[in-house]
């Protein structure tokens, strides 16, 4: 037990940290853990430093994964979806509006 509060207290640094930051780390934790295992090694290369950063780095790897399926398959046409691309409200109410995405991973990453 004691081992494991050390390492907590590590992680956390509840004395140089904030409450915000140290939820962050938290929720940001949580997230990573429920992704699939292809998207957490992406996201590792990305070193997200806040959870708007964490979000870019989920939607650039999703458009980028859909990018490279449609150009290994180009006669499988799927509609773009409509959260991230028209802008519009997303569940805790923050409008997100994406016009472009980057290609930060390189296509070798993905290939299983």
């Amino acid at each position: 037990m004691y081992d494991l509060y050390n390492l907590t207290n590590k992680w956390l640094q509840p004395e140089a940290l904030s409450t915000d930051q140290i939820v962050d780390r938290v929720v940001s934790d949580r997230f990573i853990r429920a992704l699939p295992v292809r998207m957490q090694r992406g996201l590792g290369y990305t070193n997200p430093k806040s959870i708007d950063d964490l979000v870019s780095a989920v939607e650039r790897f999703t458009a980028t994964e859909e990018y490279l399926q449609d150009v290994r398959n180009p006669g499988n046409k799927r509609k773009p979806s409509s959260d991230a691309t028209t802008g519009e409200e997303t569940s805790n109410g923050v409008i997100r509006q994406c016009n472009s995405y980057r290609l930060p991973f390189s296509f070798s990453m993905l290939d299983p």
